[in-house]
């Protein structure tokens, strides 16, 4: 292991990354990113993703990871009296990379701006997503850590979680780079998963004569929705002077449909109370029948 003076996010670190299976790749390897598929890994690592098939990349919650990345950092540092700051690592092999958000004598920190639902599941039952887990575990593995702190959270709360050294884990993380890598010298595209695209090689005609259909039918659904405001609009003309709930308009029959509004439940607290005074309003709608 040897560490790497880059800084990240700059040009030169981003190269180095592409050169090396890096953290943020080890779940996609292992097929559990929700963001990229081994197959697409390769794509972006090759730099052959094809033509028509649509990168993977959220520029906003990107730049928001990394805004609350150095809050998170500043945050931790003051919680522990020590200071830990971003850092890289390289296998002596050359195959390997990790960037750590902080490091400090033997231990590191990732932090992750997670969503409301998984920083629920890690605050209260302690479960980190698979995707993290595998990702620090790499770090671990490449940095040679002792251990590794996942600094979770949003701009309101962090949470701080203590993740081990799991060698089994590694060892199976290790293998499946190793298997990914040697696609990567020998250009094996990886098998593809079911959230792959698969790229049809078909004759023009065909392209062509679906293209026109789907062009056509969304021209009609377009038309249809015009006709319908439109005709929204001349049955509310008809309608509205109606002292009863049938109208009849040349060969249209119009019928006036009133359903009663729900009961709000939410807003009874108490049971010796109608259900009725909670009721919403009641909505009506008109049925349009062609006489023939």
């Amino acid at each position: 292991m040897r560490a790497i003076n880059f800084i990240q996010g700059t040009e030169e670190w981003l190269h180095w990354r592409k050169s090396k299976i890096c953290g943020s790749d080890i779940s996609a390897i292992m097929k559990a990113s929700p963001y990229l598929t081994p197959r697409e890994l390769y794509y972006d690592k090759k730099d052959t993703w094809p033509q028509l098939v649509e990168r993977k990349v959220n520029d906003y919650v990107l730049s928001r990871g990394h805004a609350f990345e150095e809050l998170a950092r500043e945050a931790f540092n003051k919680h522990c009296g020590l200071e830990f700051n971003p850092i890289c690592f390289e296998s002596l092999c050359g195959k390997f990379g990790a960037s750590l958000d902080g490091y400090h004598d033997a231990f590191g920190i990732e932090v992750k701006l997670m969503g409301d639902k998984d920083l629920k599941e890690l605050v209260d039952k302690g479960t980190v997503p698979l995707h993290y887990y595998y990702q620090i575990q790499w770090q671990i593995f490449v940095g040679k850590l002792e251990a590794s702190d996942l600094v979770a959270g949003n701009e309101k709360k962090i949470f701080i979680k203590r993740i081990e050294r799991n060698d089994f884990c590694i060892d199976m993380l290790e293998t499946n780079a190793l298997e990914f890598h040697e696609m990567l010298e020998q250009n094996r595209l990886p098998d593809a998963t079911e959230d792959d695209v698969t790229i049809v090689e078909d004759n023009v005609n065909a392209y062509n004569e679906l293209f026109l259909l789907k062009k056509e039918l969304t021209t009609m659904q377009s038309r249809c929705k015009e006709l319908e405001e439109h005709i929204t609009s001349r049955v509310k003309a008809i309608s509205e002077a109606a002292p009863t709930k049938y109208v009849q308009y040349g060969k249209c029959k119009l019928t006036k449909i009133t359903r009663a509004g729900s009961i709000d439940y939410t807003k009874i607290i108490r049971d010796d109370v109608n259900p009725e005074d909670y009721r919403k309003p009641s909505t009506s709608y008109w049925k349009i029948d062609i006489a023939k």
